[in-house]
């Protein structure tokens, strides 16, 4: 059964361009090597916060995230 993460993170005051090109680098991953990830979103409400939406296909899909 396929399901959904949803998560925030609070990103520290200074840090907001390095979280920004780790989590690019995250989402390169996820798109070229891990199969059964139907869903890698990344929303930056405000410079300090990211929300990611995850959809996995099964959790092997998340047991290999």
């Amino acid at each position: 059964m396929a399901f959904m993460l949803k998560i925030q993170w609070d990103i520290k005051s200074g840090s907001e361009a390095d979280f920004k090109a780790n989590q690019e680098k995250l989402c390169q991953v996820m798109i070229d090597d891990h199969p059964g990830v139907i869903c890698y979103h990344v929303d930056y409400p405000s410079e300090s916060m990211s929300q990611w939406v995850e959809v996995y296909a099964n959790d092997a899909a998340f047991a290999a995230h």
